[in-house]
């Protein structure tokens, strides 16, 4: 178990070993023709009626992005095209959806071996199922003093812990699984694609399964899920989050300077912190 007070602050290098994108590289593969044919393949099957546009406009328009973003530098972020291109927001963050969506379904774990090169997600669960006690282990779990805010949309981390305890502790149930992991809080800082049915709580929250191979129309359904660099919720205090956790782990950030003011990392750190930060693929040993 982890006890001491933990926070986990996560970039996209963080889901990079479980080949997820980094943000240059997820503009890329908007710009890919597999997207483009991907995109266009479900587009097609759509049964529904589109509102306010037909097929033949939105294939139109999300081709007009795919150009724009061709002609921009190429370390620049699709969030960052976004938040200085209003006019292209929508159909971004439609392919945002999509192309998360696509590597959820591609995601690899590899639990039962060691060939996943940077992998953390598997030495964090080590850590937290260590010394729960003999009886009923898995009612411990929520117990992990840890946090985690993170700048990425999907649920690799959700989808792996909840799949990791549920193998390997044969009696807990789907619902203890859920109840331990709910202790557990994870913030997706600019949101994420929907809540995993596993974990969902509020049933007013749109779920949806990992990596699930959904519909045109239901791009739609889940496209206010997605906030773009600078729209955050101002309700959540994250500078707050920060002061209160003295160790702190950064995975993965590229510490850029809209993201560092969104969560107020650097005025929430003190002489008193702990922090450490990894480079890509460095392994993270201090986490007990």
């Amino acid at each position: 178990m982890i006890k001491e007070k933990t926070l986990f602050i996560l970039g996209a290098g963080a889901s990079l070993p479980y080949k997820f994108p980094l943000g240059s590289d997820l503009k890329k593969f908007i710009c890919s023709d597999k997207f483009g044919s991907s995109f266009i393949a479900c587009l097609k099957k759509e049964k529904h009626e589109l509102m306010n546009t037909n097929k033949q406009q939105v294939e139109y328009n999300i081709n007009v992005l795919r150009k724009k973003l061709k002609l921009v530098p190429k370390k620049t972020t699709i969030d960052y095209f976004l938040s200085n291109h209003p006019d292209q927001r929508y159909q971004g963050i439609q392919a945002i959806l999509f192309s998360i969506l696509y590597y959820e379904r591609n995601s690899r774990f590899n639990y039962d071996s060691d060939e996943n090169e940077g992998d953390w997600y598997s030495h964090l669960i080590d850590n937290m199922m260590k010394d729960l006690g003999e009886k009923n282990p898995i009612d411990n779990i929520g117990k992990n003093n840890i946090e985690f805010i993170t700048f990425n949309y999907d649920r690799s981390l959700e989808y792996y812990l909840f799949n990791g305890l549920n193998s390997s502790f044969e009696q807990a149930t789907y619902e203890n699984i859920k109840e331990q992991l709910n202790k557990i809080k994870i913030d997706h800082v600019y949101g994420k694609l929907g809540e995993l049915p596993e974990l969902q709580n509020n049933q007013n929250n749109l779920s949806l399964s990992y990596g699930d191979d959904i519909s045109y129309s239901d791009i739609h359904n889940y496209m206010p899920n997605i906030k773009i660099i600078e729209v955050l919720d101002k309700q959540k205090n994250f500078k707050k989050i920060i002061e209160d956790h003295k160790r702190i782990f950064i995975l993965g950030f590229g510490f850029e300077e809209t993201n560092i003011k969104n969560i107020g990392l650097f005025e929430g750190i003190d002489e008193s912190h702990k922090i450490y930060a990894t480079c890509k693929y460095e392994p993270v040993n201090k986490i007990n």
